[in-house]
């Protein structure tokens, strides 16, 4: 029956070809066919994957839907499924104009229905999605405020119960924690929780939909206590992160993610404390050790649950265990996600940073010059990679000065001492 389907869909590719190939300028059946024209290549596209139909379909499309009137009954459906192929396409190539034109023809979609119309939550939600894309490539705010604005419409457009409800409501969540992250201010982060409870209330979409909404609330306290060190909201994060594992299957591609939130989260609880709860330390190895164990080795993501293991297993060391195989551990591990992460990855500085540190901690009981020489061009290759303006600039520049400063006290080359004071005075620079 596909290959039926699929037949019927290359014939009428065929025959709508024709039939624009035959079509003169101006003609008044012109804009309908290019637009069927681009349809049927689309849906080719959806279902055999060939870039040559994504490109074509767009094309005929814009050129159908520059002539075609505001007032035909299709133009509102012919702009949506343009603005899906280029965000498609966007995705594929990351040209901004595609993702430009994506929004630009959501926006005239949506100014063509009538408020009640059925669809026009949906699509302002999508519209929402695309500008927190262009906020995310481009850092506009008035796109964020934009994409928020979206959002909420398409929240007071859904009725009570709506099977969309509670993803809706996570969107907004979601970029309210964005516009945290970018002013701090409070009010966003408090509104986003609530409206996460809002959509845990009305979820409806089985363990899947669960998960992903516990975790989201879980990273939304953890954002918060990053903010105000408070207790509750670790504590809060470490619980909804469990009950987002808890809905989780082994064989879920979500799965790493959510273990290594989990680390992170006990790791922050466990320093909170003076005393810290040891078992939090163990929890989280536990957790992070799986995420590497369900990840494949190619997996963009597998350096940084490398990176936090070992970040991990050096504060087990300094705060619990003294043992020795646990400082080799946080070295093997932060060298293993410095190899694995692509050199201009932005996380690939803090990498360097964690991995210098950790073999300038070595150094303190195995008097080994190779690890201080080593630490050091770690952390100086991580200052070198790290943008001016990066919040860690002046705790990675004091982290160099520190280990230049203890070389020259062993062996007084002054090099290191002009280096060491120069380092230090950046970063006291940076935080006055």
């Amino acid at each position: 029956e596909q290959l039926s389907e699929l037949k019927d869909l290359e014939d009428a590719v065929v025959y709508l070809q024709r039939a624009v190939d035959v079509t003169p300028e101006g003609h008044a059946d012109e804009a309908s066919r290019y637009c069927n024209l681009g349809q049927a290549l689309l849906e080719r596209y959806r279902r055999l994957g060939k870039l040559p139909d994504l490109n074509s379909g767009i094309e005929y499309l814009e050129h159908g839907l520059s002539r075609t009137a505001d007032t035909h009954s299709a133009k509102t459906g012919f702009l949506v499924n343009l603005a899906n192929a280029l965000e498609k396409r966007f995705i594929r190539y990351s040209k901004q104009e595609d993702l430009d034109k994506a929004i630009a023809s959501l926006r005239q979609a949506t100014a063509l229905v009538p408020e009640d119309h059925a669809d026009r939550a949906p699509w302002i939600e999508s519209l929402g999605a695309l500008l927190q894309r262009k906020y995310e490539q481009q850092g506009g705010i008035s796109d964020l405020e934009d994409a928020i604005t979206s959002f909420h419409q398409s929240i007071n457009l859904s009725p009570p119960g709506h099977p969309q409800g509670a993803q809706r409501l996570s969107n907004l969540a979601s970029a309210l924690q964005i516009r945290f992250g970018r002013f701090g201010k409070i009010e966003d982060i408090d509104n986003a929780i609530v409206y996460l409870r809002r959509a845990l209330d009305v979820a409806s979409g089985g363990n899947a939909r669960n998960a992903t909404l516990f975790e989201n609330m879980g990273i939304a306290y953890y954002t918060k206590y990053m903010h105000l060190r408070e207790y509750e909201d670790i504590d809060k994060a470490v619980t909804h992160l469990k009950q987002s594992i808890d809905y989780t299957e082994d064989d879920c591609i979500d799965k790493p993610q959510r273990l290594d939130s989990l680390g992170v989260a006990l790791l922050a609880r466990f320093q909170t404390t003076k005393d810290g709860r040891p078992e939090d330390l163990e929890a989280a190895i536990s957790a992070i050790e799986k995420a590497i164990s369900l990840t494949p080795d190619e997996h963009a993501h597998k350096g940084i649950f490398f990176e936090d293991l070992g970040i991990i297993l050096r504060k087990r060391y300094e705060r619990v265990s003294k043992d020795p195989s646990d400082l080799e551990g946080a070295i093997r591990y932060n060298r293993l996600a410095v190899d694995h992460t692509p050199k201009d990855h932005p996380s690939r500085p803090t990498m360097m940073a964690s991995y210098g540190v950790a073999l300038e901690a070595r150094f303190e009981h195995s008097n080994e010059n190779k690890d201080l020489d080593d630490a050091i061009l770690a952390l100086q290759r991580a200052v070198d990679a790290t943008p001016r303006d990066h919040a860690e600039m002046a705790s990675r520049l004091a982290h160099l000065g520190s280990a230049l400063k203890r070389r020259y006290s062993l062996r007084g080359e002054a090099p290191d001492l002009e280096n060491a004071l120069s380092a230090i005075s950046k970063a006291t620079n940076e935080t006055s």
